[in-house]
């Protein structure tokens, strides 16, 4: 993925998530994908101006976004997803548990099926909170879209997510898309489309190769009416 043109040093720094100039002692280069998502970060790693505090604001669904990642039992075939599984995940249910309990208050012995309904026996899980997931993935979405065209996403955009079931296949849309690239490795990977006005964004994104999400920014009003037809 392309690094963004460095700013004139007479232009502020705008921060990725708010949008807002970065007052100086204020801000910092942070990852926009969770660093949690591993033990030990790769090269290439991606940054991007934030202030202090709107990173802070997210801290606690990173933790929370690396405990349901890092869970998925596709994800920990990969091997990073067994090492964050095995490594911090364990360790917080064994040495924290009212805190790992906070993250999963409903955790239970569950029958489990395949999404073909056949039943495969049972094991540990928990409800998925979507707005906390969702509170990250966003972020994310604005990060890339600073890393791609130099910018903050507008503060008027709607983003849209949603979890894609299965592998994507090799739809001829896709041609618009950027190729399968991520930060120095492969826990995180996405592909995506500049849309034609540069001010939103399309992508597909997986982790650890194992959850997918599809992304996109809508103007305000396109996002309703998407949403009224859906009605």
């Amino acid at each position: 993925m392309p690094d963004a043109p460095n700013n004139p040093s007479s232009t502020p720094q705008l921060c990725a998530y708010c949008g807002e100039a970065i007052v100086r002692g204020q801000g910092n280069r942070e990852h926009f994908v969770p660093k949690c998502l591993w033990r030990r970060l790769p090269r290439g790693v991606a940054t991007v101006p934030v202030h202090k505090s709107c990173n802070d604001a997210y801290s606690h669904d990173a933790d929370y976004f690396r405990t349901v990642m890092a869970t998925d039992p596709v994800a920990m075939k990969h091997p990073t997803g067994l090492d964050v599984a095995m490594g911090p995940v364990k360790s917080l249910i064994n040495n924290h548990r009212g805190q790992f309990l906070q993250q999963a208050p409903d955790l239970a012995f569950r029958d489990h099926f395949t999404p073909a309904g056949i039943y495969v026996g049972k094991a540990w899980s928990f409800t998925i909170d979507d707005d906390r997931l969702l509170r990250i993935l966003r972020n994310i979405v604005k990060g890339m879209f600073y890393k791609i065209y130099g910018r903050p996403l507008r503060q008027d955009r709607v983003i849209n997510v949603q979890k894609v079931p299965g592998l994507i296949g090799e739809k001829e849309w896709l041609d618009e898309y950027s190729p399968w690239a991520g930060y120095g490795d492969d826990v995180f990977l996405t592909r995506y489309n500049r849309c034609e006005n540069s001010e939103d964004i399309a992508c597909f994104m997986t982790f650890y190769r194992a959850r997918m999400y599809f992304a996109c920014t809508r103007p305000p009003e396109i996002a309703a009416f998407e949403a009224a037809r859906r009605a």
